[in-house]
C-alpha cells in the first residue's frame, strides 16, 4: 500500500472516526482504524467498537494511490502523529515488506506496527431500503429535540436509546426519547410514503455520534436505511451525491419500546404562553435554591402572569414572576427545574406554550409555531 495525501485532509478523516476506536479494550484491534487504499485511487478509513461502525471516504483530487492495499494501525497513534506534522504538507503512507506502516512527511519518518486487515471486524450488511432522505438540518433538529431526554441509566437499556418510528400514515417519522420522567417527541413528514411501518431503538451513543459527524459544514444530505438489527446513516457532500462522504452504522437495541402515547395527556385545557428566554432565565435563577435531589420548583399560573418559587431548607427560598398570556383559572404545579431548563434550551422560538390541567397531570410544552415538537413533563410533589 502506498498513498500520498495532504496533512489537513488526512487529519480531518482521522478526526471523523477516532471517537469510535477504543484504546482500552480486551480486543486490541478495536483500538485500530482500517486504512483501505483502493484501485480506484481513493482512501477510506474505518473504525468500530462493535456497536457503531464509522467509515469516511476520501474525495480529494490531490490524493494519489500508487499501490492499493489495506492495513490497520492504532487510531490514536496515527492521529497524534498526523496532528503534529506540518499543515498543508504531503504525507506519504506506505506499507513496507515487513508489514510496518511508514509515515513520511518532509524530514520526519515514523515506522508503526500494524495488524492484519483480515482481523478487523467486517461492517454489517444493511439490506433494508432507504427509508428517508433528509437535509442535515432536519436530522440535527430531531436529534437535538429528543436525545437529551433519553435515560442515562444503562441498566434500562431500552430507555437509554432513541426510538425512530415510522407511523401512522407511512409518511410521518418520529424520534422519541424518555427516561420515565419526561417524553420528547419530534416529528418530520416525507413526501415519499414507505411500504411498511417500522420501529428502531438507536443507542444514545450512536445518535450522538451522528450529531457530531453532522457538524461538518460540507455535509448536506443524509440517507437513512434500516435493517433487522442495524441502522445506517449515509452522509453526502452537497457537491457529490453519488458517494457518501461518511457512513455510520449502529446496532439497534432489541426489545419493545414503551407505549409512550398512553402517557401523553389529551385533556390539558389551560394554555399559557410566555417568552422562552425569559422563562429560561427565571428557571436558572430558581435552580440556585432548588432542592439538590428533586430540583423541584413550583409554577403558579394566574391571569397574565407566571410565578416561580423555589425553596432549599438549609439556605432559604426564591421567588420570581413573568408576564404571560393566560386568562384561565389559576393553576399550580411542581416541576423538575433541570428538566424544564433542558427543553427550553433546545427550543429556538421566541415563545413557549405550556398546556396544563391540574397539579397531578403532565404538562405539555412546545413552541406555538412548531407543530412537530412535543415535550411531556411529569409533575412532582413539592
Amino acid at each position: 500500500m502506498e498513498v500520498d495525501i495532504n496533512q489537513e485532509q488526512l487529519l480531518l478523516m482521522i478526526n471523523r472516526i477516532k471517537r469510535v476506536a477504543k484504546n482500552h479494550t480486551p480486543s486490541p484491534i478495536l483500538g485500530h482504524c482500517l486504512l483501505d487504499a483502493s484501485e480506484s485511487g481513493a482512501l477510506s478509513i474505518s473504525a468500530t467498537d462493535l456497536v457503531s461502525h464509522v467509515k469516511t471516504s476520501d474525495d480529494y483530487d490531490d490524493t494519489k494511490v500508487t499501490d492499493p492495499g489495506r492495513t490497520t494501525v492504532s487510531a490514536r497513534t496515527l492521529h497524534d502523529i498526523v496532528q503534529k506534522l506540518p499543515k498543508q504538507e504531503t504525507i506519504k503512507l506506505r506499507l513496507d515488506d515487513g508489514g510496518r506502516l511508514i509515515i513520511a512527511c518532509g524530514r520526519s519518518r515514523f515506522d508503526l506496527e500494524t495488524a492484519s486487515a483480515d482481523d478487523f471486524p467486517d461492517f454489517p450488511s444493511v439490506l433494508g431500503p432507504a427509508f428517508a432522505y433528509d437535509k442535515k438540518e432536519t436530522l440535527v433538529r430531531m436529534i437535538n429535540q429528543t436525545v437529551f431526554a433519553a435515560s442515562k441509566d444503562q441498566t434500562r437499556e431500552i430507555l437509554s436509546g432513541v426510538l425512530m418510528q415510522f407511523a401512522p400514515s407511512k409518511t410521518e417519522r418520529r424520534f422519541v426519547a424518555t427516561d420515565a420522567h419526561r417524553i420528547a417527541v419530534s416529528k418530520n413528514f416525507s413526501s415519499n410514503p414507505i411500504d411498511e411501518i417500522r420501529e428502531a431503538i438507536i443507542p444514545r451513543k450512536a445518535i450522538m455520534e451522528v450529531k457530531r459527524l453532522l457538524d461538518e459544514e460540507s455535509i448536506g444530505i443524509v440517507r437513512t436505511s434500516l435493517g433487522d438489527s442495524w441502522i445506517m446513516f449515509a452522509m453526502y457532500d452537497w457537491r457529490n451525491l453519488r458517494k457518501p462522504k461518511l457512513t455510520l452504522m449502529a446496532k439497534l437495541i432489541g426489545g419493545a419500546y414503551p407505549n409512550y402515547q398512553k402517557v401523553i395527556p389529551t385533556g390539558n385545557d389551560k394554555t399559557v404562553t410566555v417568552k422562552r428566554t425569559a422563562l429560561l432565565a427565571a428557571v436558572r435563577r430558581m435552580l440556585v435554591l432548588s432542592p439538590k435531589l428533586s430540583r423541584g420548583i413550583r409554577l403558579q399560573v394566574e391571569k397574565n402572569a407566571i410565578f416561580l418559587d423555589a425553596k432549599k431548607s438549609e439556605h432559604g427560598n426564591a421567588r420570581d414572576s413573568l408576564e404571560a398570556i393566560y386568562n384561565g383559572e389559576p393553576v399550580s404545579i411542581g416541576l423538575n427545574a433541570r428538566y424544564l431548563k433542558q427543553v427550553l434550551k433546545v427550543m429556538s422560538g421566541d415563545n413557549v406554550r405550556l398546556k396544563m390541567k391540574d397539579n397531578e397531570t403532565q404538562v405539555l410544552i412546545g413552541d406555538p409555531d412548531d407543530q412537530y415538537y412535543t415535550y411531556c413533563l411529569m409533575p412532582i410533589r413539592i
